[in-house]
């Protein structure tokens, strides 16, 4: 089996941040609904900001986004 060297290697789970991805959810949920909401997603190198950040964007492309 061979393994591309070309794409990112990405954990299927994402650990430590329920209570990040749960507001995140939240506020994509009031977004369909009519509200508009920003989110400010910020920290030090390393810690997982684009990896929420797809998260966030994998969750509101299934509602329709």
């Amino acid at each position: 089996m061979a393994i591309p060297l070309d794409k990112p290697v990405t954990c299927p789970i994402l650990i430590g941040r329920t209570r990040e991805v749960a507001t995140l959810h939240s506020l994509i949920n009031s977004t369909k609904s009519g509200q508009g909401h920003v989110a400010l997603i910020r920290g030090e190198a390393g810690i997982g900001k684009s990896r929420l950040v797809a998260e966030a964007k994998k969750f509101a492309l299934s509602k329709g986004f």
